[in-house]
């Protein structure tokens, strides 16, 4: 059953939030993303609006609370891995992005681990290369605008 292929969906909101020339990012600590950094977010509990799980997450993941937002853009993308057993796996991700307005930067705390999330920390745009980044990140580096 090793060689055999799982294919997966994962659908999640995610948050662009910027201060100055830095970008506020998460360390995944599991799954496909594991030692990568990624955008806070996540999937929605099931009958959730979506922003307010956007909300949500940022919260969970930061420590931070976001009350407006705007569309930055939708991504997916196909991520080959192997889960902890040694299967091979492929996972079809689908990003909805939005920029976060009106940011409390006051309860950020960057010690949070939950889940997939091992802290969070503020980087500067140009900190960032390919290598150290999650697909979702990826994406948003190539398609960003200032």
């Amino acid at each position: 059953m090793k060689n055999l292929t799982s294919k997966d969906l994962h659908i999640g909101i995610y948050a662009l939030i910027e201060q100055d020339a830095q970008i506020l990012l998460i360390r995944k600590s599991r799954g496909p993303y594991k030692g990568l950094f990624d955008l806070p977010g996540g999937r929605p509990n099931h009958g959730e609006p979506l922003l307010e799980a956007l909300r949500r997450e940022i919260k969970e993941e930061t420590g931070i609370e976001t009350t407006s937002y705007s569309i930055f853009g939708n991504f997916s993308f196909l991520v080959p891995y192997q889960d902890l057993q040694g299967n091979k796996k492929e996972l079809y991700h689908i990003a909805l992005t939005y920029r976060a307005h009106n940011v409390d930067i006051q309860s950020f705390n960057p010690n949070i681990i939950e889940e997939d999330v091992n802290g969070s920390l503020w980087l500067n745009w140009s900190e960032l290369i390919e290598e150290n980044c999650s697909p979702l990140l990826k994406k948003v580096l190539h398609s960003y605008e200032k």
